[in-house]
């Protein structure tokens, strides 16, 4: 008798318990219909409409409902789903708008209604974002990729409460994603370009003085070293560079009166100014940052309701022993010259930058780090540091780092950009994510049915990064690691697991070319290393008797390479926009050998000056090689800095020919030049020589081909020696932003014809 009793009574307690379930859920969409409609605000933001807009777009996405959505005086006696500070958010219990810090949300119920209200700038848009992504399981995950959920009903529970805010207060990934409204909103960012006055944003004392209007006559101005002004950075103990720099800070505050961010900083070179007055500030200072934080500190009193950034990098990054940034200065930390390989916390050669932050952190709590998480030379080209990200953003943080300007370059093509992006921006908001599930997350719903290829790839290039105690630089070459993380074996594993993912996904064409564009890392790395060894057994050529034969396979990877970054819009390969077509053609190039009927081909040759040994170990008998350089000059290009010199070629016997060639390279972001002036001679028997022609691109050199042939032609009978006479040019020419630095030459090869 008991024992029914208590059965009937659990009956009923779980029928009960049902009904109660059942009321504590509020039904925005069931039966193929929706009792609710969106409202906002007689007086809502643009970003309160925007999200208005979200939520019925995304619901409408993933069930086929449309919500309508209207002003909240159009709204009679329907259950509501309220974005912002309506009239029907003020009748709750709850905080208003105006309640909450900047960018956070909350997400609650109240007598069947629904309710989004965050605080200042994007709170209740991040908030409907959060929810898109919790109960409708849909998601952006790069400007042109969103998953959504094919959803029946959306049921939710009625005692729903959710509240966050961010960690940081500004969270930048630099690069063309943030662009997309959209992206920028789903991801939580922000936008440089958005709050820093228009060219204001870093580098920027060309902008407030330009060199190119008042250099030559006001000399002064500018940087004084090596016993002459340059142009390169300002002179700030000059009383008339404050004065010329505050009014052209008045002119163009005046044009953007919304902007509250302004850069005063230094130009993107260590050329500054070491004049008696400037010296003399900087050794009582102990760094060039207490000169420039003197300067910055002047220009911010002149406008107190402004925010004056000014950079920490380089010659700048050591914090000053005695003078304090001003309230209204802000401090953007850099950290260019670090290890990518170990968290900066752990790595014993990021010392000096530890010290540099906790300095910083102890003189202002304005401070916004400058981060860099991409190899800048080879963007398309695998960086395996996505471990040491949230143990780098976490570090920041400890120091009172509360904005971040992350930069990631972001753009399709960029290796495992829209992964990194999607990871630092979640960090950003909150340090204290699972990273790792984080990440496979996104892996799975990026690449669906390739993901554990991809997720096995991506972490395998991590273990073996641990694995080899390599650095990671963003400068490095591909060939720095072919030995270890690119060895020959493991880019056959990576190239496998590729294999797969791409079989995977061969009947879903969005998801496959997601796949093609995350294997481009791997085929550019074994090109790249195959130009180092090209006649080798990692390279580009087979030898066949005394042939060499160009192996199929690689001109198969170079022809998918280019296919797809076309077919995906991968605008540029590195900093300097290097194009895919301009890869393409250039890497064909350098594939056409000249071992055959080339009187140069390894053949003795001499330089009175000593090559620099940073490139190809300085090794001037590569310019007879039969090998042209690539597209970057760390391969088989040899190089000459500050130098004037004579190379001399030894032919052996005295022979006949028609033409000599020999190229050289213009780069001059790395402070590449081609020569002041080549004249080219020749000789019978290496004592008397005749001049056989002279080029003079000149000191002053703009806008000129990247690689240059200087093409000698003629009819020269019974030579044995071929000599050229080198004059570098020395120095950067004004226009340049390095201008007075030391510049370099560089050679490929010597073709003769």
């Amino acid at each position: 008798m008991n024992i029914n009793v208590f059965k009937i009574a659990s009956i009923i307690a779980l029928w009960l318990f049902g009904i109660s379930s059942f009321a504590q859920n509020l039904a925005i969409v069931k039966d193929n219909k929706s009792d609710y409609v969106i409202i906002v605000s007689q007086s809502a933001s643009q970003s309160d409409i925007t999200a208005a807009e979200y939520l019925q777009e995304y619901i409408f996405k993933s069930t086929g409902v449309v919500v309508p959505s209207l002003k909240e005086t159009e709204q009679q006696n329907q259950n509501v789903i309220s974005i912002g500070n309506t009239l029907l958010l003020s009748k709750t219990k709850n905080k208003t708008k105006d309640s909450y810090q900047e960018d956070e949300f909350q997400i609650f119920a109240d007598n069947n209604n629904l309710f989004f209200v965050g605080g200042t700038d994007k709170g209740t848009l991040y908030g409907v974002i959060e929810f898109i992504e919790k109960y409708l399981n849909s998601y952006v995950l790069a400007p042109d990729v969103e998953i959504v959920a094919e959803l029946k009903e959306i049921v939710i529970p009625e005692n729903i409460n959710l509240n966050d805010k961010p960690y940081n207060v500004f969270r930048n990934v630099n690069g063309s994603f943030v662009d997309n409204e959209k992206y920028k909103n789903w991801m939580r960012l922000d936008n440089v370009y958005e709050v820093f006055g228009n060219n204001y944003y870093v580098h920027t004392f060309n902008n407030l003085i330009p060199w190119e209007k008042y250099y030559k006559l006001y000399p002064d101005l500018y940087a004084y070293y090596n016993d002459k002004h340059f142009p390169t950075q300002l002179c700030l103990s000059n009383p008339e560079v404050l004065n010329r720099a505050i009014t052209k800070l008045k002119h163009e505050m005046f044009k953007q009166p919304d902007r509250k961010y302004w850069s005063v900083s230094q130009n993107d070179n260590d050329s500054y100014c070491k004049c008696e007055k400037c010296t003399r500030t900087i050794e009582k200072e102990g760094s060039p940052s207490g000169l420039l934080l003197q300067f910055v500190n002047n220009i911010a009193a002149e406008f107190p309701d402004k925010i004056i950034s000014t950079l920490a990098y380089s010659y700048t990054r050591k914090a000053p022993k005695y003078t304090k940034p001003a309230k209204n200065v802000q401090i953007v930390l850099c950290t260019i010259e670090l290890n990518r390989s170990m968290p900066i916390a752990e790595d014993p050669s990021s010392a000096s930058f530890v010290e540099d932050i906790k300095q910083w952190s102890a003189l202002t709590d304005n401070i916004m780090i400058w981060d860099y998480t991409v190899d800048f030379a080879h963007f398309s080209y695998p960086f395996p540091n996505l471990h040491v990200l949230q143990p780098n953003i976490k570090f920041f943080n400890e120091y009172n780092v509360k904005s971040h300007f992350q930069q990631t370059n972001t753009l399709i093509g960029h290796e495992m950009s829209e992964l990194k992006s999607y990871l630092i921006a979640r960090l950003l908001w909150n340090p204290d994510i699972n990273f790792d599930s984080t990440k496979q997350v996104f892996i799975e719903k990026y690449f669906g049915d390739a993901s554990k290829y991809i997720l096995e790839y991506v972490n395998t290039l991590e273990k073996e990064l641990l694995k080899s105690g390599d650095k990671l630089n963003i400068y490095e070459h591909p060939t720095s690691h072919e030995n270890t993380i690119y060895s020959e074996k493991n880019l056959k594993y990576y190239n496998k697991l590729f294999d797969k993912a791409e079989k995977a996904v061969k009947n879903n064409p969005y998801v496959y070319q997601r796949v093609k564009v995350a294997r481009l890392p791997i085929q550019y790395t074994v090109m790249e290393i195959g130009k180092k060894h090209l006649l080798g057994k990692r390279g580009w050529y087979n030898k066949k008797n005394k042939d060499y034969i160009i192996k199929e396979e690689m001109l198969a990877v170079l022809d998918d390479f280019y296919n797809t970054c076309k077919n995906n819009n991968v605008r540029n390969l590195n900093e300097s926009r290097l194009t895919p077509k301009k890869y393409y053609d250039m890497t064909m190039r350098f594939l056409r050998i000249y071992t055959k009927d080339n009187l140069a081909f390894e053949k003795k040759i001499t330089s009175k000056v000593a090559a620099s040994a940073k490139y190809s170990k300085g090794d001037v008998q590569l310019l007879t090689n039969g090998v042209r350089g690539s597209n970057d000059y760390n391969v088989h290009w040899i190089g000459w800095e500050n130098e004037d010199t004579k190379l001399i070629l030894d032919l052996e016997k005295n022979v006949s020919f028609d033409s000599i060639i020999i190229s050289s390279m213009y780069y001059p972001q790395s402070w590449i030049l081609h020569p002041q002036s080549i004249e080219c001679l020749v000789s019978e028997d290496g004592i008397n020589y005749t001049s056989v022609g002279k080029y003079a691109p000149g000191l002053i050199q703009k806008d000129e081909e990247n690689i240059k042939d200087f093409v000698f032609t003629g009819k020269f009978n019974n030579i044995k020696y071929v000599s050229f006479d080198v004059k570098g040019t020395k120095i950067m020419p004004d226009w340049h932003y390095a201008a007075g630095g030391k510049s370099w030459f560089f050679f490929d090869e010597i073709i003769i014809k």
